[in-house]
């Protein structure tokens, strides 16, 4: 029951839950399971993982009276089949018990520990534990654990001291306890019908009958009969009990005949031959029932099961073995041995399609850690989304959810760039405990979220994972159906997202008005086939591809050359802002350089002129050196294109001053036209590209630097009318 939620333990073991000599309710808080248990008189209820650090906490209590010393580390098993829930749920009842988790191993291989050091290794040393091991032989094993409440399987790759799990199989709800269940079940009806008073409706009879079923299964182990008497079962009823080891494996047959199924499904997912596999390896007090070391043997060939180690101490034995790699108290060669564990069914994510992305593939050894590049599922997306499946279906929501990251706060870059949709690093690992812990992290700023999706996992019985496989199998069809239609989908409405944030950056026309009408007829036709992530009938909803495909073709139709348009006017812009940083840097070069080289050559001889310029200051001498600019790179393609930029703010101002130059004031009416045309004329010819127009006014440009040119540089005061022009030129 740990690490599981209410209606799980209904829809799974509601048969069984009737011979249980307790009652189990819902926590209305969790939602999870609670035991209703009399303690000290009292009625109380307690939950599975409170029950699992009781047993913890006696367990510590035993083994500190044991070795004298106080204890606060622990390696700790669980079966191989256990999922995230489960595997944290027994964290948190350890940490209750006082106790540091150093690791969760799984039961095989624990076993698979103890088996290479009792088989292989040497046990000596008067001063304590002081196990070795050997490099063992290239070989396959497999470890079937067969304990009191689930059934797990691993076969194994023995290379040197490396054990690696290559298949895993196994249920949580296949173990002893259910063997216990049919014998409760029938000596619960034989003594109905024998005394007409049903034992399972006392809880104390119930539970005695348990006990009484318990002592005959062990006997059965080494005899063909068994029996026992209960005195005063019920109602003062002495009750008498006899069973058969055929009668009893009649009554177990079909669990006998899961196990061997489950061995089947391992062997075949490691694609092996049963003559591969070395040798069997047998773990667990389950495995001493004749029937399933029979059933073995004849699935190998008549190979059977090895029993050199002790089925009921292996798994202990194997865990105190990890602790005493972890902690150092081992030999060097033994510190060696190294067990990779693999995950149960394949971990990914959810795509903005609803697709289910595997990130960790079924059975992949772990810890591992595994990194995906993505980006938003829309242009100008500001939050990621992360949601984490786990299941074997091709679409996520058939799969079960472990939990969702959320990265907000995302810069989406200007529309164009690589960055309009903003990368994200996703990353998914599992560490030594079989813990899964997700990071998303922005890659243009280096914001990350990190969290343990374990706690988000949902409880999802280990019983169902190869039912899961099997659905995967068949629905393949439908899925890969489904998701083209889904894509073709998705596609359009991408497609009239990103449109619509294009329009959104620039005035809207006719034009994009006429657009937009098109676009929301699409979405108005989409709706027509819009469903629900839980409707069932998303195949008869949904239309062909060919239908979206056709009406996005129609679509890019019509607003593909507003695109276009909106691309070169973004990208002049941009042209823009590089010419003009550019003649910001010429300007401040000729400043320093031409400017001050002409003063010098020009006005050297003459103390008026040089006492003008020093009173006109910096903004005098600024203008100067953007004339004399004009005139040194006239000729130059770059220096055209800053003009044509200025133009659009200070276009009028540049005409001014070359006019003002030319005619020294005389032209009145020019200048007032020359203004007039600024803010108007000069912008839309910025627009339009000034190529046409500004070619023209090229002579005159040239002309009027070239006169005004003339006159600052006449002879030395002999000219008042040209030095008159040089401040004149500077007011305009």
């Amino acid at each position: 029951m740990i690490g599981r939620c209410f209606d799980d333990l209904i829809v799974h073991w509601q048969k069984d839950m009737a011979t249980w000599p307790f009652k189990v309710i819902r926590c209305l808080e969790t939602g999870g399971p609670l035991v209703s248990v009399q303690c000290c008189g009292e009625k109380r209820t307690i939950s599975p993982e409170e029950i699992s650090s009781m047993l913890l906490r006696k367990m510590k209590e035993i083994a500190e009276a044991s070795l004298d010393c106080q204890i606060n580390n622990a390696v700790i098993t669980v079966p191989a089949t256990f999922n995230q829930s489960q595997k944290m749920a027994t964290k948190q009842a350890a940490v209750r018990a006082g106790l540091t988790v150093l690791r969760l191993i799984t039961e095989p291989s624990a076993a698979a520990i103890a088996y290479a050091v009792r088989v292989n290794g040497i046990s000596s040393g008067p001063l304590g534990f002081r196990p070795s091991v050997m490099d063992l032989p290239h070989r396959t094993v497999m470890v079937v654990d067969w304990g009191g409440g689930t059934f797990d399987v691993s076969i194994m790759r023995v290379n040197g001291d490396r054990y690696e799990v290559v298949a895993l199989a196994g249920d949580t709800h296949l173990g002893g306890e259910d063997v216990d269940d049919r014998l409760v079940r029938h000596f619960a009806r034989e003594f109905e019908f024998d005394h007409g008073i049903d034992v399972r409706q006392n809880q104390r009879a119930l539970r005695r009958l348990r006990y009484h079923c318990q002592e005959l299964k062990h006997q059965l182990s080494f005899s063909p009969c068994a029996t026992t008497q209960i005195d005063s079962l019920c109602d003062g009823i002495d009750f008498h009990m006899e069973v058969s080891r055929s009668r009893f494996e009649e009554l177990c047959a079909d669990l006998f005949a899961r196990c061997i199924k489950l061995v089947e499904k391992a062997v075949s997912e490691a694609k092996l031959d049963r003559a591969d596999i070395s040798e069997v390896i047998l773990a667990g007090g389950s495995t001493r029932i004749p029937m399933i070391q029979e059933m073995l043997a004849g699935f190998f060939g008549g190979k059977h099961p090895s029993k050199s180690i002790h089925p009921d101490e292996c798994v202990a034995y194997g865990a105190a073995v990890c602790a005493a790699m972890m902690t150092g108290d081992i030999r060097r060669e033994m510190s060696d041995l190294c067990v990779v564990d693999v995950t149960p069914l394949s971990i990914g994510f959810r795509n903005c399609r609803g697709r289910f992305v595997r990130m960790i593939p079924r059975n992949t050894p772990y810890p591992t850690k595994k990194v995906v590049q993505a980006r938003g599922g829309y242009d100008g997306q500001t939050a990621f989304a992360f949601p984490v499946h786990e299941g074997e279906r091709e679409w996520a929501k058939e799969n079960q959810l472990l939990g969702t990251l959320l990265l907000e706060g995302l810069q989406p870059g200007p529309p164009g760039s690589p960055t309009e949709r903003v990368p994200v690093q996703c990353i998914l690992e599992i560490d030594s405990d079989g813990i899964l812990t997700g990071t998303l992290v922005d890659q243009t700023t280096g914001r990350s979220v990190r969290s343990t999706l374990s706690s988000y996992w949902l409880n999802m019985s280990e019983k169902d994972v190869s039912r899961i496989v099997e659905e995967a199998k068949q629905s393949r069809a439908a899925d890969e159906a489904l998701l083209e239609r889904t894509t073709a989908k998705y596609d359009l409405m991408a497609y009239i997202q990103k449109v619509r944030r294009r329009f959104s950056l620039v005035a809207g026309n006719e034009e994009i008005r006429t657009a937009e009408l098109a676009l929301g007829s699409a979405e108005r036709w989409m709706e027509r086939g819009s469903f629900d992530e839980d409707d069932k009938n998303q195949e008869q909803l949904l239309l062909d591809p060919e239908e979206y495909n056709k009406k996005r073709r129609a679509l890019e139709e019509i607003c593909r050359p507003i695109i276009e348009r909106i691309r070169m006017l973004q990208s002049g812009e941009q042209r823009y802002r590089r010419a003009w940083k550019n003649v910001r840097s010429w300007l401040i070069e000729a400043w320093s350089g031409i400017a001050a080289r002409r003063v010098g050559t020009e006005f050297g001889k003459q103390a008026p002129g040089r006492d003008r310029i020093r009173q006109a200051g910096a903004g005098q001498a600024h203008n100067l050196a953007r004339r004399r600019l004009g005139t040194e790179f006239s000729k130059q393609a770059e220096c055209r294109h800053g003009i044509r930029q200025v133009c659009a703010g200070q276009g009028w101002n540049l005409a001014s001053r070359c006019h003002a130059g030319t005619e020294s004031g005389k032209q009145a009416p020019s200048r007032d036209r020359i203004r007039q045309a600024g803010d108007e004329q000069a912008q839309n010819l910025a627009r339009r590209g000034l190529d046409t127009e500004f070619g023209k006014q090229e002579e005159g440009r040239h002309g009027g630097r070239q006169a005004g040119r003339q006159k600052v540089g006449t002879e030395d005061g002999k000219q008042a009318k040209g030095r008159r022009a040089i401040p004149q030129a500077g007011r305009g």
